[in-house]
């Protein structure tokens, strides 16, 4: 076979065929698939999520959501008016820190604020958020990230429940409290919880859905010392 001028065989061609359409591929790979996902960022060559600024006193970090959208303007906004708050602070107990998740097309991004309450009791509350970046990177709401699972909010305050139950029988079987004195709807009204529907924060973590939910963890038991910020993060699988 003649190529160019060039004398070669069929197999060398056929190799050479194969490692042009391989290249082409990989290149319409990384420009048009990964380069469409990239189209949102502000910044291009930083993450989803990157770290805006932390605090040393206060174990601050707040990020920034770098998505060309309104709505990431708003929020990164939002944070930003909350600056002076964490920058001031000296604590670790007045503080917000993120994590952030990207799974296929979905960026999930949960921010964890801790603070003192009137009693001066260590409180950790949630707001998470998920952009589909299929979509516009815009924010899915409640309904569509359960449609995305085939869960309904029902089968959700479920699963709480058979997970707060858990966290009540290890209590009880390491003698924190009695389940004489304190059955479980008092182990409820002790975490101050009368619905599981109310407070849901949904975030999507490789694939997998999970609850961010705050509750009261101080009782006359001392329960604060059982309670850990990862007993607030319920995996739903």
């Amino acid at each position: 076979m003649n190529l160019f001028g060039v004398e070669i065989n069929k197999k060398l061609f056929w190799a050479l065929v194969i490692i042009i359409g391989v290249s082409i591929i990989c290149l319409i790979v990384k420009f048009v698939v990964v380069g469409g996902e990239d189209k949102y960022k502000v910044v291009k060559d930083k993450d989803y999520v990157y770290e805006l600024i932390s605090y040393k006193k206060s174990e601050s970090h707040v990020p920034y959501i770098n998505i060309d959208t309104d709505f990431a303007e708003r929020l990164n906004s939002e944070l930003k008016k909350l600056l002076s708050t964490y920058k001031n602070s000296t604590t670790s107990n007045n503080s917000i820190s993120y994590r952030y998740n990207l799974s296929d097309d979905k960026l999930s991004l949960v921010l964890i604020f801790k603070s003192l309450d009137s009693k001066d009791q260590l409180q950790f509350n949630f707001k998470t958020y998920v952009f589909d970046l299929s979509d516009g990177a815009r924010v899915l709401s409640d309904k569509e990230i359960l449609d995305l699972f085939g869960v309904s909010q029902d089968d959700i305050v479920t699963i709480l429940d058979q997970k707060m139950k858990k966290k009540y029988k290890d209590e009880v079987e390491k003698k924190i409290l009695s389940s004489s004195e304190c059955n479980y709807d008092c182990y409820l009204d002790l975490r101050e919880i009368s619905d599981f529907s109310e407070g849901i924060n949904y975030y999507i973590e490789n694939s997998k859905l999970v609850v961010y939910r705050s509750f009261q963890t101080y009782s006359i038991y001392q329960e604060e010392k059982y309670f850990t910020r990862n007993d607030f993060k319920f995996n739903m699988s």
